[in-house]
């Protein structure tokens, strides 16, 4: 897979991060409602900079027997990185699986911006790779997001 992936949806498109957007990446480390589900995501700037250098390096690398992927999600009006949505193993899970994996800014959640994520790039990784399962791990204590709160 190249760089240039764009998945386009409805509301948002699914594109790869570039290294310019460590600023956007930092701004979901400091988001409790994402860091309390996602801890690994308690990075400082020399962690987060190294992580946005292996994302933006793996599409290069991107194979289709072992999916490893991150891609921003941006808002199509706004046109404003409002979450990211990808495919990780996971150590709990068989080794020819894949979690897919999501954060989604407070602002924009409870809107079906995630679901259209989490579809598109299902559609895509099972039409473009190996893949034939794609595992979702939730988290009892990740209820839904009140607007109101």
């Amino acid at each position: 897979m190249k760089s240039q992936l764009i998945i386009q949806c409805q509301n948002i498109t699914l594109r790869p991060f570039s290294l310019e957007e460590q600023a956007v990446l930092r701004m979901f480390t400091q988001q409790p409602e994402i860091t309390d589900i996602l801890p690994d995501w308690k990075m400082n700037e020399e962690q987060l900079r190294d992580f946005l250098q292996f994302v933006v390096g793996s599409y290069e690398r991107f194979n289709p027997a072992d999916v490893r992927i991150m891609l921003a999600v941006e808002h199509n009006e706004d046109q404003r990185i409002i979450g990211w949505c990808g495919v990780f193993p996971n150590d709990m899970l068989d080794s020819s699986d894949r979690e897919m994996a999501y954060a989604l800014s407070k602002g924009y959640r409870n809107r079906g911006y995630i679901t259209e994520a989490v579809h598109a790039l299902t559609t895509y990784l099972f039409e473009h790779t190996q893949l034939n399962r794609i595992v979702g791990i939730v988290k009892p204590f990740n209820v839904p997001f009140s607007q109101g709160a």
